[in-house]
């Protein structure tokens, strides 16, 4: 019961020591095991993660019964697969994870969240038009507005993949129109506004692509990646003072190298070289 309060206030190190406790009395409890899995993945430590999923497959593989609420504690065959899988497509390792993917999926092709693995290891090996493909299929069980924006997403970055200006405008139209139903349920849906800015960077409307980035702005103000794309296209439009001031805004959420390289070149483009310089080597560290 302290392991569930100290998940839900987000102190996975705290329920850690609290299902090590409950296992020194119980150690093969593969329920606790697998909620342990949990919080040692949410505090980044995937590969040990990845051990003890390992370690439970193992108990399961040697134990002459089914244990009893597999589906509840998910400690099926598939489900231990897919979290195997999605370790590794966290840690960037997406070919690796994405066989234990398809393994899961041979045994369970129907659960939502095993899909939806599938589609984001696709998607982060750039095979957008199939990942499309398969946040489609997970959308059409779940209904999730942030599935949608998946589409839209690769629907995009396939026009860019492609590269001709046909393609290009082609796909990003069609995100628009993702986007756009999105919106038309939930207009306070700031990263669905920033998606629709990015549409517009493509087909070069910037006018369009600045007030899109303005409105997502106005429902959150504390998202870099806002700030940095405002100020990119501010740039293209050569305004360059106020393009460095939402490089400023985007730094001071939190400092990247994109925004610090971004406001170099506009430097540049100004020709304050020693201030470009200066970010230039602060993008480098």
């Amino acid at each position: 019961k302290k392991a569930d309060l100290c998940e839900k206030q987000n102190k996975s190190e705290d329920a850690i020591k609290c299902y090590d406790e409950f296992l020194k009395k119980d150690p093969q409890n593969l329920g606790v095991m697998r909620r342990k899995s949990f919080c040692i993945s949410h505090i980044g430590d995937h590969h040990n993660a990845i051990k003890l999923l390992e370690e439970i497959q193992g108990i399961i593989a040697q134990s002459n019964s089914n244990p009893a609420n597999r589906d509840e504690d998910e400690i099926t065959d598939e489900g231990l697969l897919n979290a195997i899988g999605w370790e590794w497509i966290q840690i960037g390792e997406y070919e690796k994870g994405l066989e234990f993917v398809e393994q899961a999926l041979a045994i369970n092709p129907k659960k939502a969240h095993i899909i939806d693995s599938k589609a984001v290891a696709l998607k982060n090996l750039g095979r957008f038009k199939e990942a499309k493909e398969w946040f489609e299929k997970v959308f059409e069980i779940e209904k999730m507005e942030s599935q949608k924006m998946e589409i839209g997403i690769c629907h995009r970055k396939s026009g860019n993949i492609h590269g001709d200006s046909d393609n290009i405008e082609k796909h990003n139209i069609e995100s628009i129109k993702i986007f756009d139903s999105i919106l038309e349920k939930n207009n306070s849906s700031a990263e669905a506004w920033y998606q629709k800015s990015l549409c517009y960077w493509n087909l070069n409307q910037y006018d369009e692509g600045k007030n899109c980035l303005l409105k997502a702005i106005k429902i959150n103000p504390n998202k870099k990646e806002y700030w940095l794309e405002l100020g990119e296209v501010c740039g293209v439009q050569l305004q360059s003072i106020q393009a460095i001031m939402y490089f400023d805004k985007s730094i001071k959420i939190e400092a990247s190298s994109d925004a610090y390289h971004s406001k170099a070149r506009t430097l540049y483009n100004i020709k304050k070289y020693d201030d470009a310089i200066d970010c230039f080597d602060k993008a480098l560290d």
